[in-house]
Order: C-alpha cells, then structure tokens, then sequence
C-alpha cells in the first residue's frame, strides 16, 4: 500500500516535472553492462518513449507511419489508438509504436514507442541501439521520455547487499531511500530510489530528484532477481 501510494505521488508529477536532456547516453546499455559486469543473467529489457503532440503534428505522424507500416486501430469510449508491430532477431526484440488520440480534445496525443526483449548478448546490443537511436530521431525530439527497465534473472548467488554496493558504486548513486514491503508467505520486496548525476532525466519529488528506481524480490527458493528502472519503473513488476 505505501508503495502504491508513492507511485501515485510520483505519476502526479511526472507530466510536468520530468527533465531531459538528450546526448543519447542510453540507460540501458548502462544498466546491461552493470548487470553483466557482476555476473547476473538478464531476462528481459524494455525502453519506452513518450511524447504529446498537437493535433496536426499527431495527423503527420499517423500519415507517416501508414507510408512506412501496416497500422491497425482500436478505439473505446476513452480513444483511438492506432499501433504497429513487429520483430527482429527471430522474435528476440520487439518493437511497437502507437499514437493515442483521447476522445477529450482537451488532451493531447500521445505517441509511444517501444522496444523490448528477451536476450541481451553482443547482437542484439547492436540492433538495439541502432533502433532506439532510428525511433527516437525519426519520431521524437527533445521534449520526449525516456523510460528504462531491466529485469535480473533469478539468482541465489549474489545478495541484496552485495548487488546495492556495487550499483551504488557504478552509478555514483546518492539520495537512496528504501522501502521493504512483506508480500505473500512471507516473502520480502524491497523499493529503493535514488538520483545518479550520470542520467540526464529526473523527476522530482518532495523536492528531492529520483532517476533510479530498483526492486529486489526473493521467491521461496531464496533467489533473489533484480528490477532496474530509471527514471522510475512504469509497468507492473
């Protein structure tokens, strides 16, 4: 519940108090090569990016985007959303865009673009950053999101301590506060945030800044994996 709670504040903010500053120093790579410098797999990765547009920049872009792709649509009582999918690497990356138009023209459109996986090793880095790069200067511009996660296989080598003295260390992380929540039979997830000057986006809360967020969760076989998010993690974990 606190944590809820906490992400709440968080998402409040986040429309007016994210910070970016772009020389494409990518999050990611930066995550993956932490991860792999201790030895820990990874399991999965994900980046998105976000961006609202005015009504006729959103047109030129779903104009664009129909030149270039197969688009489907879906629409309910909220929006009209039109998508496109696909993969690389034989189904090892997949990479969506999708364009929200809220039916409350009062809003803007919002266009995300994901990338994603389940393999992380030399190639795939490669096409990665190839495609983030492509996605990011052919669709978004400065004023744009970007949100990094990875998740840590299972592992009852490395623990909680040894893992946070190392990132803390890599990262140059300061400002960390943590939460340890109890979730079902007992298990225990802890939630850290902190700020790392390496990243240029931020969001600020209580008047701290926050760009690192990181879960750690033990299942009952006492292996522990790791959730690495920067600014903060914004899907289910």
């Amino acid at each position: 519940m606190k944590r809820l709670l906490l992400m709440i504040v968080i998402l409040a903010f986040m429309g007016k108090q994210v910070y970016a500053h772009y020389s494409y120093n990518d999050e990611l790579m930066d995550i993956a090569s932490f991860v792999e410098d201790i030895d820990l797999g990874i399991a999965e990765w994900q980046v998105t990016m976000k961006e609202q547009f005015s009504q006729q920049k959103a047109d030129a872009l779903l104009e664009q985007l129909h030149d270039e792709f197969h688009v489907t649509s879906e629409t309910d009582e909220q929006r009209t959303q039109y998508s496109v999918a696909y993969e690389l690497e034989n189904g090892k990356m997949e990479i969506g865009l999708h364009l929200i138009y809220p039916k409350n023209k009062a809003y803007k459109a919002e266009l995300i673009g994901v990338i994603k996986g389940t393999n992380w090793h030399k190639k795939i880095e490669e096409v990665y950053v190839q495609q983030a790069q492509d996605m990011y200067t052919t669709y978004f511009t400065k004023s744009s999101r970007r949100f990094a996660c990875l998740t840590t296989q299972d592992n009852a080598i490395i623990g909680n301590d040894y893992f946070f003295e190392k990132l803390i260390e890599k990262l140059d992380i300061v400002q960390m506060k943590t939460q340890t929540d109890s979730i079902k039979d007992g298990l225990v997830k802890k939630n850290i945030y902190g700020y790392t000057p390496l990243w240029g986006q931020l969001i600020m809360t209580s008047n701290e800044k926050v760009n690192v967020q990181i879960v750690a969760k033990e299942n009952d076989s006492g292996e522990v994996n790791f959730v690495i998010g920067t600014p903060i993690l914004i899907n289910e974990y």
